[in-house]
């Protein structure tokens, strides 16, 4: 059965919200000053992409370890192009 997982997003003012994680980790979101937000976290826009790099990182690196790779190090570089009218999503 696949995993379920809860989150619960708080907004606190503005474009600002602090989100609880399924694991109990508090994120803090906000818009930048451009958007109307006042820029105290990453937007949540910006986290799609951190989450892409790093479970192309995890998964990178699992599979290096089962094929006995030795490394010291790894980088995973995202780059996202966000459409001009909405829904304004990466591209």
């Amino acid at each position: 059965m696949a995993e379920t997982k809860k989150i619960v997003a708080r907004w606190v003012e503005g474009k600002e919200f602090h989100t609880t994680t399924a694991s109990g980790h508090c994120v803090v979101t906000d818009a930048g000053e451009k958007a109307g937000g006042n820029n105290r976290g990453p937007s949540p826009i910006e986290l799609l992409l951190v989450g892409m790099a790093g479970c192309t990182g995890i998964d990178v690196v699992e599979i290096l370890r089962k094929k006995r790779v030795e490394f010291t190090g790894l980088e995973v570089r995202l780059e996202g192009t966000r459409a001009e009218t909405y829904p304004m999503v990466y591209t």
